[in-house]
């Protein structure tokens, strides 16, 4: 029961993903002849089309240098994914074991709908690290408190307020935005 609890943690604490898609891959073919597998993340900007490539690196492409775009077919996309999966399995076994490399792995895959590796790679994160939730949690509500201060510091009243709601819903167990936090955001109006 406590190794399952652990595991709904850990997914809990993942990156937003699709446990059951995986995410479309489209080939952007450039004028140079060059044809990039990636995964588009804002179509909007009419002058630029903002993309994640397969290890989730951000690239920005200018339209202009685009001569074509078609949806890569789910097995070729899998593949794609299997492929990084394995880069990543590898780069993660070649170092020290570490708990954290190998939940960051599963992150990958919750946020890359590859969840026929979840529970392997969760399980041995657990098998290194029994208390990698708490430690996870830990580390999360930390670099939420920080977000906080700094949209504090830099007057982004919303930005502020809605990092104060994720924390005092999800980590209240271990921050506390004090009496002079919440003066300095109601001051923001």
């Amino acid at each position: 029961q406590r190794d399952l609890n652990a595991y709904k943690g850990l997914i809990r604490e993942s990156t937003t993903g699709s446990l059951s898609n995986l995410p479309a891959i489209f080939a952007v073919s450039l004028k140079s002849g060059e044809t990039l597998p990636l995964k588009i993340i804002n179509s909007a900007n009419p002058e630029t089309l903002v993309c994640n490539d397969i290890g989730d690196a951000r690239v920005s492409v200018k339209r202009a240098n685009i001569s074509g775009m078609k949806q890569l077919p789910d097995e070729e996309t899998r593949k794609l994914y299997e492929e990084e999966y394995q880069r990543r399995l590898q780069a993660v076994k070649a170092k020290k074991p570490d708990a954290m490399a190998y939940f960051d792995l599963a992150n990958y895959c919750v946020a890359n709908g590859i969840a026929w590796h979840v529970a392997e790679v969760l399980g041995k994160a657990l098998s290194l690290d029994r208390d990698l939730l708490t430690t996870i949690r830990k580390q999360r509500a930390h670099q939420l408190h920080n977000a906080f201060l700094y949209f504090l510091a830099v007057g982004k009243r919303d930005d502020a307020l809605a990092t104060m709601q994720l924390i005092k819903r999800n980590y209240a167990d271990l921050v506390s935005i004090d009496k002079e936090e919440t003066d300095r955001l109601a001051m923001l109006g």
